[in-house]
């Protein structure tokens, strides 16, 4: 999607909404009925856990449905803040939506376009963490996911300034209460509640995510969202086993046969990571300083290897298309999507059998459909984010590679020829070559110490090249291979800037 394109989209148009963030609300106890009414309520809740879970599994579904079933907005304010910053994140997602939900002349009325509901949510969303909220002593993990689901939504709406103001209050929270340990799996424990612990994990991640992803935009100070400490001091990657399965003294094994939603949200960390330790070594040594080229054009090329490598042995339900790995070109017919039978080549949901569907459709809740549309939806974050990823490590290297040919270029300075004295030059300061050596054996296995040669340079600078032109046509069939309905969520994440098209995901 071009960014020109994005302008005109209605959710830019939501961008705008956010100025009315004191809309009139009737005087009434706080509770979710200042969203919405409860049925309509409870269709959005449905359509979140649909189509925004996979890419952001929190909160843990069965005991949110049973806290809403309850109604816990009522008492919980806490709760009601993640209910409201929900649906603000599944509007900004899907902003037609509200077109097909606010369907009478009364509703219409009140919300005309998506930007009142963005504005409503975000009005209870405030309303119900109340002042002086950040000095509480009672901040737990809804409050952390509640900041996140406000964050996002800005994040979805360009404002990244805000973005990074929630996602900095998320990760104070989680660190505050320690969600973050970096300690292993402690399986059945008394002590420690695990659907608490889950959702803690899978917040951390999704703020590192979203941090490396800020990283890959340009931003100097994703290391203040999220710092990106050593390996080991990072948590471990959630469980690869859906929330059905989980509760807070046990987590039961994945039934064989049914792949968790969660092992697509892992295949996103592990690409990230995948150039972390270079990412480190540039958050000591500065962006774009050159220090070692023959050290850094390794470090690139074999994080570049990684990432493409990442997708090769994934499951058939997350593969782009069955018979061939990402890469290939060009892409075989007629095997685009190994469920596009059951699309019948619709393009909007609200017609699709697996679509957005009445909240009395029995076909709603038919699992099997909705694992399939959750499963294209990861499909298209996983390779989107592994294109932008290759795009970031391709302009990284050429960027590096650019100031290494202007020093090997440069000439001496008048000053220099008048007292015939030799051109310095550049030199691997010790200390950087220590801070590097030190982050890379940290991040990444022993590699050999060999020095690249010339010809090894050229050969790079060929693959380099290579890989530039791959990653143009790998974009053009993900686009072809993923269904539009599919794609929704992951748009807002196609950019565009004046030097090049990039693929970013939050």
């Amino acid at each position: 999607m071009a960014a020109s394109q994005m302008a005109a989209s209605p959710t830019t148009d939501a961008a705008y909404g956010l100025a009315a963030l004191s809309a009139p609300v009737p005087p009434q106890q706080l509770s979710a009925e200042m969203i919405c009414d409860m049925g309509t309520l409870n269709i959005l809740v449905d359509d979140y856990f649909t189509y925004i879970h996979p890419l952001i599994p929190i909160p843990h579904e069965p005991t949110f449905r049973e806290q809403l079933r309850r109604r816990e907005d009522v008492r919980d304010r806490s709760f009601l803040a993640l209910l409201a910053g929900m649906i603000e994140a599944l509007v900004t997602s899907f902003p037609r939506r509200v077109k097909q939900v606010f369907a009478s002349p009364e509703a219409r009325a009140q919300f005309p376009h998506a930007s009142a509901l963005v504005s409503r949510c975000h009005y209870v969303f405030t309303e119900a963490r109340g002042k002086g909220f950040i000095d509480r002593d009672d901040l737990n993990l809804y409050d952390a996911c509640g900041s996140y689901m406000a964050g996002i939504s800005f994040a979805y709406m360009f404002d990244l300034r805000r973005w990074r103001l929630y996602c900095s209050e998320c990760v104070m929270i989680l660190r505050t209460n320690n969600y973050q340990k970096a300690e292993d799996y402690p399986g059945i424990d008394q002590h420690v509640d695990l659907i608490e612990q889950q959702m803690g994990r899978r917040l951390f991640w999704l703020c590192f995510v979203g941090s490396m992803t800020m990283r890959q935009l340009g931003s100097s100070d994703s290391d203040i969202v999220m710092p990106h400490a050593h390996s080991d001091a990072l948590p471990p990657v959630p469980v690869e086993v859906d929330d059905k399965y989980i509760t807070p003294n046990q987590i039961l094994g994945q039934p064989a046969g049914e792949l968790s939603e969660i092992v697509g949200f892992n295949y996103n960390i592990k690409i990230y990571r995948a150039f972390h330790a270079m990412t480190a070594i540039e958050m000591a040594v500065g962006s774009g300083v050159l220090f070692d080229w023959d050290r850094q054009r390794t470090s690139i090329r074999n994080a570049l290897r990684d990432v493409k490598s990442i997708t090769r042995d994934s499951p058939q339900e997350l593969r782009l298309e069955r018979r061939q790995e990402f890469g290939d070109w060009p892409p075989r017919p007629s095997d685009i999507s190994q469920f596009s039978h059951l699309f019948n080549g619709r393009r909007d949901p609200s017609a699709d059998q697996v679509g957005l569907l009445p909240h009395d459709d029995p076909r709603r809740h038919t699992p099997y459909p909705r694992k399939v549309v959750q499963f294209e939806m990861q499909k298209a974050n996983i390779y989107g984010t592994q294109l932008a990823t290759r795009s970031y490590l391709v302009e990284r290297y050429w960027n590096l590679y650019e100031i290494h040919e202007q020093q090997k270029s440069s000439t001496r300075s008048p000053q220099q020829m008048f007292d015939n004295k030799p051109q310095m030059q550049p030199q691997s300061s010790p200390t950087v070559a220590f801070l590097a050596t030190g982050f890379e054996n940290r991040f990444q296995p022993p590699r050999s110490a060999a020095t690249p040669s010339d010809s090894m340079t050229d050969e790079g600078e060929q693959q380099m090249a290579i890989e530039r032109e791959d990653i143009v046509r790998d974009m053009a069939r993900l686009l072809k291979s993923v269904n539009q309905v599919n794609m929704e969520p992951n748009g807002h994440s196609f950019v565009g800037d004046s030097s090049a098209s990039q693929i970013l995901l939050c």
